[in-house]
């Protein structure tokens, strides 16, 4: 079958969310006999990207009853179909295989840990560090920040703006690092759509491109993402994706991780 360019003239967001059980049933009717592992809406409205048990993946509009291959690019030369395969791949990899593929990073992590800043939140924590990766204009990640401020626990900021969804991000990621010691209060003021009036040194552009590169070597294409270290074993033992306060609260009420 023929390659499939799309372009896209205007690429408002990258939002994309998993289909229904009636949708999976009307993609399945296209392409009858073959095992599908897993579905997603791709930002053309009808249009689905689809994931088959081989890892192979194929276009469906059911709409027209149409199948393609190939790769959906913005008209900025942005790969869209890398980011919808990649979430495809990530929903379907277990935690435990996450974690163990970032142990497997030696190199990374030990480039996280160096790089990342350190806010005790309350009296800190005995048990855990979190390393958060996180963008200052995420919704999702001022969520989580809101749930830091209450508790007693030690995050470690990885910042790692989405400037295709939120362009401001790497300024204020930059006046983040550079007023280093004020994150807590500078986080709670960009929560609140407030001005942050910090200026950036000299220095922030390189430790926030150290930190989207270990973003990167880890394959972090999204926040906020929360790696968590035992202390006492400095071991990688959980790995938390987006706003989940549920899971969260395990490290963050002292409860003794298993």
């Amino acid at each position: 079958m023929k390659r499939t360019l799309i372009c896209l003239i205007a690429l408002c967001s990258m939002g994309y969310s998993n289909v229904n059980t009636s949708e999976m049933n009307v993609i399945k009717s296209i392409i009858p006999g073959s095992k599908i592992i897993d579905a997603e809406k791709s930002p053309i409205d009808g249009l689905y990207i689809v994931m088959l048990e081989n890892k192979k993946f194929l276009y469906v509009y059911p709409f027209k009853k149409i199948i393609f291959f190939g790769e959906m690019m913005s008209n900025k030369g942005q790969n869209i179909s890398v980011a919808l395969k990649d979430k495809l791949l990530k929903d379907n990899i277990s935690n435990d295989e996450i974690i163990k593929e970032i142990k497997s990073n030696k190199d990374a992590l030990k480039s996280m840990k160096e790089t990342a800043l350190k806010v005790i939140y309350g009296r800190g924590s005995k048990d855990y560090d979190l390393y958060t990766f996180t963008d200052p204009d995420c919704p999702f990640c001022q969520t989580l920040e809101k749930e830091f401020s209450q508790a007693n626990i030690d995050v470690n900021y990885m910042f790692t703006p989405i400037e295709r969804l939120h362009p401001l991000a790497a300024h204020k990621a930059k006046q983040l690092i550079s007023d280093r010691e004020h994150i807590p209060m500078m986080l709670e003021k960009i929560r609140k759509g407030e001005s942050v009036n910090t200026s950036i040194d000299s220095t922030s552009k390189l430790v926030l491109e150290r930190m989207k590169k270990v973003a990167n070597i880890f394959k972090f294409e999204s926040t906020p993402v929360i790696i968590v270290i035992d202390k006492k074993t400095n071991t990688v033992i959980d790995f938390i994706q987006g706003a989940d306060l549920k899971k969260l609260k395990k490290y963050t009420k002292g409860e003794k991780h298993e």
